[in-house]
């Protein structure tokens, strides 16, 4: 069970808009996508579409603004965090919902292959949660308040957990006893990097305590907002930069750029082999690396 009493530390910060809509899970033959209130299920050889509402558990009514924030799966039960009903379990063997915590604005959630515990991130706290037991700490600097958001988690090969946030006071990278940068999206490549996706500041590799900005001052990308980024087997980061679908060379820091028909709203994207699928305000695109749409 996670003991949360370690210490957190972050180098800086930046002034930065939260809201995020919209996700995208891949697994096996099946596309979760999350937006608004509904959760999505594509069928991806029949391209069939499944619509599940979610449920209200909220005494008084439902939420006017509610929204699904992330998706993961655990076992055979997908994890839902939503902005006003907790963090949900949606069984697909018989498309029901559970609520699994009452626990509001659910950004983000990891679990641990080796121990199926669970990090979740929300307004201003990690919580860690084995079984019936739950345990929480304070994001440092912040007071509990409802615009310090955590977006993201990841936790790395050697059982490092590195945090994403934004909101209160500003954006920060945070990793559970030592701290790196500012911070949107997060991820862990073989070579041992971490790639992290900022609001201003655009894409930054972290390796061996060292920063490297790659952004429109470096003359890298064509925006400092890097809302989503995924890696591929080629080694390609795959990303959202300015709303729109790029992908980035670790190697020669070359960016292609894949406009969809004008389509500059992406919010999400996940891999899956050789297909990028990518969702944006107006439609759920895929994108076959080498080909095309």
């Amino acid at each position: 069970f996670y003991c949360l009493l370690g210490v957190f530390a972050f180098l800086s910060s930046v002034s930065a808009e939260v809201l995020k809509s919209g996700k995208i899970y891949v697994e096996k033959g099946t596309v979760w996508v999350g937006e608004k209130e509904f959760l999505y299920c594509l069928d991806k050889s029949t391209e069939g579409i499944a619509v599940f509402a979610i449920p209200d558990y909220i005494s008084g009514g439902k939420t006017k603004t509610d929204e699904v924030l992330c998706i993961n799966k655990v076992g055979e039960e997908m994890l839902i965090g939503t902005r006003g009903n907790g963090l949900l379990r949606f069984l697909p063997a018989d498309n029901t919902f559970a609520r699994y915590k009452s626990m509001q604005w659910v950004y983000s959630t990891i679990c641990d292959v080796d121990t199926d515990n669970l990090w979740v991130g929300t307004i201003c706290r990690l919580y860690g949660i084995s079984g019936d037991k739950t345990s929480y700490v304070d994001m440092p600097g912040t007071a509990f308040s409802s615009n310090f958001f955590i977006l993201d988690i990841l936790q790395d090969d050697t059982k490092n957990v590195w945090v994403a946030s934004a909101g209160g006071n500003g954006g920060n990278l945070f990793r559970y006893d030592i701290s790196a940068d500012i911070a949107d999206e997060v991820l862990y490549d073989t070579d041992g990097n971490l790639w992290v996706g900022s609001y201003e500041n655009g894409l930054l590799k972290y390796s061996n305590g060292v920063v490297t900005e790659y952004n429109t001052t470096s003359k890298t990308l064509p925006d400092n907002y890097v809302s989503d980024l995924k890696l591929s087997d080629d080694g390609l980061v795959w990303l959202i930069c300015g709303g729109r679908l790029m992908s980035f060379d670790k190697g020669t820091a070359d960016v292609m750029a894949y406009p969809f028909a004008g389509d500059n709203d992406f919010k999400s994207i996940a891999i899956d082999g050789n297909i990028v699928w990518c969702l944006s305000s107006k439609a759920l695109y895929s994108y076959s690396m080498g080909s095309g749409l």
